[in-house]
């Protein structure tokens, strides 16, 4: 059962007198409108309710694209570790690299043909200097040739 503002009143100003009566109504609206407001201020309207859940979806939606440009950025990340597939690559790499007696007979080889490559040069030289000097030669008795005749006339 409620009680309006004027059944208040009139039950009111039957017992006490209109003034009281109407200065008591007042005072009880009064401390009704107060607890009314005070009531809004704590409890939690429709509208508080819908901007939480519109604020609660929309950082929901933020994590998640942050959750997803984590995980692209770890993918990345991911690809530049080394995997054992990568490793035994490398261990077929590295099989195929020289040894040090490897080494030591490719030394000896080079240094077989360097030597064989020294004796062809020196022949070489002999026979460039035989053949400049059969020129030089030729050279000297054109000149002498040329200069007879020159003379002789």
């Amino acid at each position: 059962m409620t009680v309006s503002s004027v059944q208040l009143y009139k039950i009111l100003e039957k017992r006490i007198g209109g003034d009281e009566a109407q200065a008591l109504a007042e005072y009880v609206h009064e401390e009704v409108q107060e607890q009314l407001e005070n009531s809004k201020t704590v409890l939690a309207t429709k509208e508080d309710m819908r901007n939480l859940l519109l604020s609660t979806k929309e950082d929901m939606q933020n994590l998640l694209l942050s959750t997803k440009e984590d995980n692209k950025t770890l993918e990345l990340q991911m690809t530049q570790f080394a995997t054992k597939k990568d490793f035994q690559k490398l261990e077929v790499q590295l099989a195929q690299f020289a040894t040090k007696d490897d080494l030591q007979k490719l030394e000896l080889k080079v240094s077989g043909n360097i030597n064989g490559l020294e004796v062809k040069m020196a022949q070489f030289e002999a026979r460039i200097t035989r053949w400049m000097f059969i020129f030089w030669a030729g050279q000297i008795g054109v000149l002498i040739a040329v200069l007879k005749l020159f003379f002789k006339n």
